[in-house]
C-alpha cells in the first residue's frame, strides 16, 4: 500500500521549471550583451556613458521591485494602531517616483543606442506602458535572484 501511495504522489509532482528564458529576460540580456560588446567605432566617452546608464538601469530595476514589495507589505499590514493609510501613501509615492526614474533611464538608454546605431529591438519587449515595464522589471529581478543576485 505504501508503494502505491508513493507512486501516486510522484504522478503529481510539478515539472521542473523551464530553462528557457522569458522574452523579458532575453531583452535584458540583449541590452547587457550590447553594452558589454560596444563597437570600437563608438568614442570612449560615449561608451562610458552607455555603461553608466546600464549600471543605473540595473540598480533602478532592483529599487523598483523592492518598492513594489514594500508597497504590497503596506497594503497587507493590519496591525492595531498602525496608520496604514499614511504609510500606504508614502510607499506608493516612493514606488511611483522610482518607476518614473526607471522609465527615464530606459528612454535615455534607448536614445543612446539609436544614436550609435545599436540594436534597440529589446525596447519592444520592455514596452512603453507602465504596466509592461513593471512586469519586465519583476521578471528580470526574479531571474537575477534565481541566478544568485544582481549582476
Amino acid at each position: 500500500m505504501k508503494q502505491s501511495w508513493e507512486r501516486h504522489v510522484d504522478e503529481y509532482e510539478t515539472p521542473p521549471i523551464s530553462k528557457e528564458k522569458s522574452p523579458s529576460v532575453s531583452a535584458y540580456e540583449q541590452i547587457k550583451r550590447t553594452v558589454g560588446n560596444l563597437p570600437r567605432r563608438i568614442e570612449n566617452s560615449k561608451q562610458e556613458l552607455i555603461t553608466e546608464y546600464f549600471e543605473e538601469l540595473q540598480a533602478s530595476i532592483q529599487r523598483y521591485v523592492e518598492s513594489i514589495e514594500s508597497f504590497s507589505q503596506a497594503k497587507a499590514s493590519r496591525e492595531p494602531g498602525y496608520d496604514s493609510r499614511k504609510d500606504f501613501e508614502l510607499r506608493d509615492e516612493n514606488r511611483r517616483r522610482i518607476h518614473n526614474g526607471l522609465i527615464s533611464i530606459l528612454e535615455v538608454l534607448e536614445r543612446l543606442f539609436k544614436q550609435e546605431k545599436l540594436d534597440t529591438s529589446w525596447r519592444s519587449v520592455v514596452g512603453s506602458n507602465r504596466n509592461g515595464i513593471k512586469v519586465w522589471a519583476q521578471e528580470v529581478t526574479e531571474y537575477l535572484r534565481q541566478k544568485g543576485g544582481t549582476e
